[in-house]
């Protein structure tokens, strides 16, 4: 039986990608960061505020995750990286209640550590699947 069509495009080597990945993790951040700041009329004008706003803490989170779980070889290092992504993300909720004057939005900060969890769940499917093609 063949390798099929999933173990041929899982072929890459990231080794290659792996700088690039970083710098694109450290871009998000930190247009996370400053976009974290940005005035409520702005968030509500991109649609980062109102009815798509949990979804777009999830969206952010499993992006900068998933890229940055991507970049790593070793486990450990991608667990770490979503408990420092998760305690990024509680400090930024912190600082915009201390900001704004507005609560801590515990939901927001189950929408980021889903975000996070999603994106090690796939970064361990995608390395397995990727381990298992190469032993073919």
């Amino acid at each position: 039986m063949g390798r099929g069509l999933i173990c041929e495009t899982m072929t890459f080597d990231l080794n290659r990608q792996r700088r690039t990945l970083r710098t694109w993790v450290l871009v998000l951040l930190a247009l996370l960061v400053g976009g974290s700041f940005i005035p409520l009329r702005w968030k509500v004008w991109i649609g980062a505020h109102g009815q798509y706003h949990l979804k777009v803490h999830f969206a952010v989170f499993v992006i900068c995750a998933l890229l940055g779980c991507l970049s790593m070889r070793n486990p450990a290092s991608r667990v770490a990286l979503c408990v420092a992504l998760t305690l990024l993300a509680a400090a930024l909720e912190a600082a915009q209640s201390r900001f704004f004057g507005n609560r801590f939005e515990v939901a927001d900060l189950r929408a980021d550590l889903a975000g996070t969890a999603c994106a090690l769940a796939i970064t361990e499917v995608l390395t397995r699947r990727r381990n298992n093609c190469a032993s073919l």
